[in-house]
């Protein structure tokens, strides 16, 4: 095989198959990335490399095979798509590439230092997260490291996009991890994954249960970082102040963030110290918790949301290492200001249990599943080629080289294939606890793990810009139409489908002046006892879209689309039976309706 080769030869004008290559874009643990072009259209295309850490080079290609199998389960607006993939320069033998969509933007890491976005604008971006996160691990696939630098945001939207899917696993999956951690970066692991690690360092047999808690806390740790790191995007080495401690068992819990940084709001702060608690009975126990808090602060935040997180000429970073004992009684005074209704919702946390996905069966190419037949560190199969079809923006990648995301080890002995361990299932709520979340705060309730019904939206109208996107499309107010609430549950408009709260993408059903059938929108689904309530905020159009003065529309269009077909959301409220608390089954297709006024309230 030749996938240890560092490619040098791939200047721009060199050819991988059909793509031409205009420069290189960076590389990580598991490969380089190139920008290429083929019929005009940009990509990003990952080719894999050999990583020195790694006992077994045959495992190269298997790797990324996996990635193209997280990948292919996975279609989210938040998440980046691969297109096609293939082998270089020998079809059969050499290093795997994907081609993958390209994002135009800078690293989580880079936007927060250059940009200096407001707190609302961080809060945005980490509901999205939130939300595809969620989404992943629905489908089966668990990222595996995430980091400031696995997020990209592009430049023309501030949309985020989660990327970098290298170490990346689903529940089929061929097992790879080579010694007791699976990778990842350091400072996104988990306390209780670094306990493991400092007590199975040594002993190879030893596996770390990887769940979906693990990719929530490293997403809490990158909003930890944005609240309290003036110089997200300075490497290491060049920093005068070490990063603030946020997962070592010795050390305990970092400060809340207005010990670092006195600009975060002080609900906020809270939120995101109970975010990387390391207790985990205290700990906001679901990434839909935290993306309702998120998007309930943003909604009753006050003007201290509109601030920039930093000035513009930050102070060094590390003002909070002063003392650590210090900070540490700072944070508690602080959490305890902004949540009193916290010591009231504790009694009740042993009620939940740790949330991760159901084991689903995914469906894809045979490559991304291990056959019980097959050798253990074979590569798998080929699948049949993804098309390359056109992308919807042209995008890019960061251009810096990546942290490499590696935890110093010994080498290891050979290597023996562990069994993957079944993921556990998904917290029941009962009556009782849904009634006890019923009377509590935003952050008590985030906190406590309530379902998103017990966390209602704040009162609002149609924002001012929603409004002038839908007149410039000439779509009227009470505009109605039919809506498929969830894309992955199509069917016929007689078929009920399952519907919890939380945020969805669904498919308009209907033919506008301008929106067509087929057209994509996001938004939220809110369950109150056997009631359902919608607002849809995005639509989502396909390239070249237009409005009706042949002007080109954006990738997201910000709209405002309810449920039923009346003030009253009569189309809204008819349940199919087996409809339980939390969980509505509901005609799959039901009338959405624009407004330009207040929206429907739960």
């Amino acid at each position: 095989m030749t996938t240890a080769q560092p490619f040098g030869f791939l200047k721009a004008g060199a050819r991988i198959d059909s793509f031409r290559v205009v420069k290189a874009l960076g590389e990580g643990a598991n490969g380089r990335v190139f920008l290429v072009q083929r019929r005009g259209r940009r990509f990003a295309l990952k080719l894999a490399r050999h990583r020195e850490a790694s006992d077994d080079a045959a495992n190269t290609n298997a790797r990324m095979m996996r990635e193209l199998g997280c990948l292919i389960h996975l279609e989210h607006p938040n998440i980046i798509r691969a297109r096609a993939w293939g082998r270089f320069p020998d079809l059969v033998e050499d290093s795997c590439y994907l081609v993958l969509d390209y994002v135009d933007g800078w690293t989580l890491a880079e936007w927060l230092e250059k940009q200096r976005p407001t707190f609302k604008q961080v809060a945005h971006v980490f509901i999205r997260l939130a939300g595809a996160l969620e989404y992943m691990h629905r489908r089966g696939v668990f990222h595996r490291d995430i980091s400031l630098s696995n997020i990209l945001i592009r430049k023309d939207d501030g949309e985020p996009f989660i990327v970098d899917f290298g170490a990346g696993d689903h529940v089929n999956a061929l097992e790879l991890t080579e010694g007791p951690l699976p990778p990842g970066t350091h400072r996104f692991r988990a306390p209780e994954a670094m306990s493991f690690w400092r007590d199975n360092q040594r002993n190879w047999g030893a596996r770390y249960d990887f769940r979906a808690a693990d990719d929530q806390y490293a997403l809490s740790v990158c909003l930890y970082d944005a609240l309290t790191d003036a110089h997200a995007a300075t490497a290491t080495k060049d920093r005068a102040v070490p990063r603030i401690p946020v997962n070592s068992p010795t050390m305990g819990p970092p400060p809340a963030p207005r010990s670092a940084n006195p600009r975060v709001p002080e609900a906020l702060s809270a939120l995101a110290a109970l975010a990387v608690e390391h207790d985990t009975a205290k700990r906001i126990p679901t990434l839909e918790a935290l993306r309702l808090a998120l998007e309930n602060g943003t909604g009753e935040g006050g003007p201290e949301w509109e601030a920039p997180v930093f000035e513009s000429t930050p102070a060094a970073p590390g003002v909070a290492l002063e003392s650590r004992s210090a900070a540490v009684s700072t944070r508690r005074r602080k959490v305890m200001a902004a949540g009193a209704t916290l010591v009231a919702a504790m009694a009740v946390l042993a009620l939940l249990r740790e949330p991760s996905p159901r084991p689903v069966a995914l469906r894809g190419p045979a490559a991304t599943s291990a056959s019980p037949s097959r050798a253990a560190d074979a590569p798998p199969p080929s699948p049949a080629t993804p098309p390359a079809v056109e992308v919807p923006s042209s995008s890019s990648v960061a251009p810096d080289r990546k942290e490499v995301p590696t935890v110093s080890t010994p080498t290891p002995p050979p290597r023996q294939l562990a069994s993957k361990k079944p993921r556990s299932t998904s917290p029941t709520f009962t009556p009782e606890f849904l009634a006890r979340c019923a009377g509590l705060s935003l952050v008590a309730a985030a906190e406590l793990g309530c379902p998103g019904a017990q966390v209602q939206p704040a009162r609002s109208t149609c924002p001012p810009e929603a409004k002038e996107m839908m007149r410039r499309m000439g779509i009227n107010e009470g505009e109605s139409f039919f809506l498929t609430l969830d894309e992955r549950q199509p069917s016929g408009e007689a078929t009920a489908g399952e519907y919890r709260t939380g945020r969805y993408i669904g498919l308009l059903r209907g033919n506008g002046e301008v929106y067509e059938k087929g057209w994509r929108v996001e938004g939220q689904l809110w369950i109150d006892g056997r009631r359902i309530v919608g607002r849809y905020t995005r639509l989502l159009p396909p390239t070249a879209a237009k409005d009706i003065e042949g002007r080109p529309l954006p990738h997201a269009i910000p709209v405002c689309i309810v449920l039923g077909e009346d003030e009253e959301g009569f189309g809204s409220r008819y349940t199919a039976p087996g409809s339980t608390p939390g969980a509505i089954m509901i005609a799959r297709n039901v009338i959405g309706r624009f407004i330009y006024g207040e929206w429907t309230q739960p």
